[in-house]
């Protein structure tokens, strides 16, 4: 409410993560939002305004994290990287004088050349096995910084660099599988080229450091006289590099008092990191019932004097990963029965 006592009208955000697509032969030159049986959407859409937003500007392609910082009204220029929303949902509270990196527990080849090819971001060994091994590896130090890794579950971990690290540096994720794992370099357009060449350095030893002593462990293709120069191995692919940053709230920010609705490390990041309520919900395979719970649980933050909710659904991108259009115009007709509430 302002001087003038006026109180603007709360806000209900939907997201419906992953909704766009390509036109497709299969459903007869219709993208899956076209030829899915969508009344809800479609009223939606004739009673309001519609149209194509550029969160960051025409080409650029902005992932989940990116995407909703700058929805929420925060300039991507004080962005401070997913690892730092990824860290604070797993309840871990990072320095702003460390930078951080997300950890994956990945599966790898080692090629007679001594490349190592990615086989899997995700590798199929049990949290156990990754716990153990993560409690095995101390403070690394190299270059006069020191490497550390905290395990968070979920064959995931996160990196952290301390001593005068710079985040202006690259990560080791090929992205797609089969393909070498990447260098850690400094950018050419680093501010501090000095630290983010020791930085790069200090984190290429450490994950040298760990890929050997988990091929000594051999959780994974050891054979039985040990490793051997070609066997399949863990490494840890390390990604999203980012610095914490003290950030404005969202309520300093926009003057409302905000809330997520949603579920997933993230999304709780986030709603932490920005000073927002986090109100989960359990995921469910059904997207119908999931969007029916997630917009319950709006209402009920909406009664309780919450003025701006988002809610996000990732089903539409779930299922667009499945590459079936046929599937994901299914799962688009779903949803919108969901959203009839």
């Amino acid at each position: 409410m302002d001087s003038r006592g006026f109180a603007p009208p709360a806000v209900l955000l939907v997201i419906l993560d992953g909704l766009g697509d390509r036109a497709w032969p299969e459903l007869g030159g219709l993208t899956p939002l076209e030829a899915a049986k969508k009344p809800v959407l479609d009223e939606l859409a004739a009673a309001g305004s519609t149209g194509i937003l550029h969160s960051l500007g025409p080409g650029r392609a902005p992932g989940t994290d990116l995407a909703h910082f700058v929805l929420f009204g925060y300039p991507s220029d004080i962005y401070p990287g997913r690892v730092v929303f990824e860290a604070a949902g797993c309840g871990l509270e990072l320095s702003s004088a460390d930078v951080a990196f997300r950890a994956l527990f990945s599966r790898v080849r080692r090629e007679p050349d001594g490349t190592l090819k990615l086989l899997n971001h995700f590798a199929d060994v049990d949290d156990a096995v990754c716990r153990e091994l993560a409690a095995g590896l101390e403070a690394f130090t190299h270059g006069g910084l020191t490497v550390r890794l905290v395990f968070t579950g979920e064959k995931q971990g996160v990196i952290t660099v301390s001593g005068g690290a710079s985040e202006d540096v690259t990560d080791c994720d090929p992205f797609f599988t089969e393909r070498p794992i990447a260098a850690v370099l400094p950018l050419a357009d680093a501010r501090d080229p000095v630290a983010a060449r020791l930085t790069a350095e200090a984190v290429t030893a450490f994950l040298t450091h760990a890929y050997e002593v988990f091929r000594e462990a051999g959780p994974i293709g050891a054979s039985a006289e040990g490793p051997t120069e070609s066997e399949e191995s863990l490494f840890l692919v390390a990604k999203w590099t980012g610095r914490k940053r003290a950030l404005p709230s969202f309520a300093q920010l926009t003057g409302m008092r905000g809330a997520i609705v949603s579920h997933g490390t993230l999304f709780r990041g986030i709603a932490s990191e920005l000073g927002m309520e986090f109100r989960p919900v359990p995921a469910i395979a059904d997207p119908r019932a999931e969007i029916e719970a997630l917009l319950a649980e709006a209402v009920g933050s909406l009664a309780d004097g919450v003025e701006f909710v988002h809610v996000h659904s990732k089903a539409p991108d779930e299922a667009g990963h499945t590459k079936d259009p046929s599937h994901k115009r299914d799962v688009i007709a779903s949803l919108d029965k969901g959203l009839s509430l």
